[in-house]
C-alpha cells in the first residue's frame, strides 16, 4: 500500500522534536516494516531541508513552507501556502491512504478523493482545534482514553462522532530501551559533577509544562536541607531545539530560558538551573537514569504524558499534577501524584526523593505499562486503521444538541482535594458548589431539576457558558 502523511512537526534523521513525532515515527516504521511504502511531508528549516530515509520504503521530505517553529504555524506568504495545498494534494492523490499526523492541517478538501486518517495528538493547542473540530471523515485515531472521551464530549454539541469512526491507540513504551542504565558517560557529557544531584525537567520552554510550579517546590526544599547538599541539587533544563533558530519564536524560547536562570538567581541559588542541549531520542534512557526526580507538574493538559512513564521506566521517580491524562494514565499507587499548584505537597515529595524514599513500585509500574502501553501495539493500532479504511460519507456539517435538559462533568474537570479543577481555565473553579454538583452526577447526567435546591438557572447556565459542566449526552 502506498500511504502519504502530513505533518506539521517536523521529522529529523537523528533527532525527535518531541512525543508526537516520536509516535509518528514508531508508525511510519512499522508500516515499511510491513511492507508498505511511506511518503512524509513535514515542515521545512533551515536546519532540516533535505529529504532522507527514516526506514528501505519511507521517505521524509521536509519541504513545507509553513513558519519554521511555534506558534502561528500558518504565518506564511499566500504562495508558500498556495505550494502546500499543491504539494499534498499532489501527494493525496497519488497514494492509496492519506495520514493526518496530529490534525493540524486546516484544508481538507485536500483529501476529498482519497481515504484519510486523522489523529489528534493532543486536544489544545490552536492548530491541533482549528483543524481537530472541521473532522467528517473517514476514521480518527487518539491517543488516550482522556482525549477520546474530550472530543467526544466536545463533537456532541454540534456534530456527534460514531463510535466506529474512533479508535483509541494508548502511546506505547519499548521496555527494552526504557530501563535503567550506566549514565556516567552522558553525565560527563552534561558537564555535571559526579556528585550532583540531577531533578530532572524534560520538557520543552511552554511556562504551561511547570517550570514555575517546578521551582516554587523545589526553591523552598533546599532552604530544609543542609548546605552541603542543597548546593548539590540541580534542575536540569533541556534547551529545546528550536531556540536555536533565528524566528520570533525562537527569541522568544531563548527569553524564557534567561528568566528561569534569573529567578533562581534572584532567590541565592545561582547555580541551581543547569541549562543543556536538547538530548538525542536514542539516549533518553541515560538520561532519565541520571535523575534522582523528573517533574511534571505544570498545567499543560496532556493527551497522555510520555515523560513521568519513560523516567520510571528507567528507575527514577516522577511527580505529575492530575491534569489531562496525567489523571488517569498511571493509578495512583503506581506514581506520585499532586493537586496542580499544591507546592507544598510537591515540595515533600521532592524532599522525600532526596532522602532516598521509594515513590513507587518499580516492578509493579513495569508490568502495568507493559500490559496497557505496549509499543509495538501502539504501532499496530493506528497501521490498522491506516491500512483498514476505507471512504466514508461526511458527516452532517451541524447537528447541534438541543438545549440542555440535563447536566454532566466534562471529562477535562475534576474534582480534587484542591477543588473543582478544569484543565482548559488552567485552574480551580472559584463556585465550590460545583462540588456538590460534582458529587450527584457520579452516575452520569442529572436532571437540571435534581439541582433546583443547589441552583438556579441562571448559575447552571454560567457553568455550563464555563465549560465546568455540559449538557447531557443525547
Amino acid at each position: 500500500m502506498r500511504i502519504a502523511v502530513f505533518s506539521l512537526g517536523p521529522l529529523f534523521p537523528a533527532a525527535v522534536h518531541g512525543g508526537s513525532q516520536r509516535t509518528l515515527e514508531a508508525v511510519v516504521r512499522h508500516l515499511a516494516d510491513g511492507g508498505d511504502e511511506v511518503s512524509v511531508y513535514c515542515t521545512r528549516r533551515d536546519d532540516n531541508e533535505a529529504a532522507f530515509a527514516l526506514a528501505p520504503s519511507a521517505v521524509v521530505h521536509p519541504v513545507l513552507q509553513f513558519r519554521q517553529t511555534y506558534p502561528e504555524p500558518y504565518e506564511a506568504a499566500p504562495y508558500q501556502l498556495a505550494a502546500i495545498v499543491e504539494t499534498l494534494a499532489e501527494a493525496a492523490a497519488g497514494n492509496d491512504v492519506f495520514y493526518v499526523h496530529d490534525g493540524e492541517l486546516l484544508y481538507h478538501f485536500i483529501y476529498d478523493a482519497v481515504p484519510t486518517v486523522v489523529s489528534f495528538q493532543d486536544f489544545v493547542y490552536p492548530t491541533t482545534l482549528a483543524g481537530a473540530l472541521s473532522f467528517r471523515r473517514d476514521h480518527l485515531v487518539l491517543s488516550s482514553r482522556y482525549v477520546r472521551d474530550c472530543v467526544e464530549q466536545t463533537f456532541d454539541r454540534f456534530r456527534p462522532l460514531p463510535a466506529e469512526r474512533i479508535s483509541v491507540a494508548p502511546n506505547g513504551f519499548d521496555l527494552t530501551a526504557l530501563r535503567p542504565v550506566d549514565a556516567s558517560a552522558l553525565r560527563r557529557e552534561l558537564g555535571l559533577a559526579p556528585d550532583a544531584l540531577p531533578i530532572l525537567y524534560p520538557h520543552r520552554p511552554d511556562p504551561r509544562k511547570g517550570i514555575t510550579e517546578s521551582l516554587d517546590a523545589l526553591l523552598p526544599v533546599l532552604d530544609k536541607l543542609p548546605d552541603e547538599q542543597a548546593n548539590r541539587v540541580r534542575l536540569l533544563v533541556p534547551v529545546w531545539m528550536d531556540a536555536e533558530l533565528d524566528s520570533p519564536g525562537a527569541r522568544e524560547y531563548r527569553g524564557s530560558y534567561a528568566d528561569v536562570l534569573r529567578r533562581a538567581a534572584d532567590a541565592g541559588r545561582p547555580g541551581l538551573v543547569h541549562l543543556h542541549p536538547w538530548v538525542d531520542s536514542g539516549r533518553m534512557h541515560e538520561y532519565y537514569s541520571l535523575g534522582v526526580l523528573t517533574l511534571c507538574v505544570g498545567s499543560f493538559v496532556e493527551a497522555f504524558g510520555n515523560a513521568s512513564v519513560e523516567s520510571q521506566l528507567c528507575g527514577t521517580p516522577a511527580i505529575v499534577s492530575r491534569v489531562g491524562a496525567q489523571r488517569s494514565v498511571l493509578p495512583e499507587d503506581l506514581v506520585a501524584k499532586v493537586d496542580h499548584g499544591d507546592a507544598a505537597r510537591t515540595g515533600e515529595l521532592i524532599l522525600a526523593a532526596l532522602s532516598g524514599a521509594e515513590l513507587y513500585p518499580y516492578e509493579a509500574l513495569r508490568e502495568y505499562v507493559a500490559a496497557e502501553y505496549g509499543f509495538t501495539e501502539m504501532a499496530r493500532g493506528y497501521a490498522e486503521a491506516i491500512r483498514g479504511t476505507r471512504p466514508q460519507p461526511a458527516l452532517p456539517a451541524l447537528d447541534l444538541a438541543p438545549e440542555a435538559d440535563s447536566v454532566r462533568v466534562p471529562a477535562w474537570c475534576a474534582t480534587l482535594s484542591s477543588g473543582y479543577y478544569n484543565d482548559y481555565s488552567y485552574g480551580y473553579a472559584a463556585d465550590q458548589r460545583l462540588v456538590e454538583v460534582a458529587a450527584r452526577c457520579r452516575g452520569g447526567a442529572l436532571p437540571v431539576s435534581g439541582l433546583a435546591d443547589l441552583a438556579g438557572p441562571d448559575d447552571i447556565s454560567a457553568w455550563l457558558h464555563a465549560g465546568h459542566l455540559i449538557g447531557g449526552r443525547r
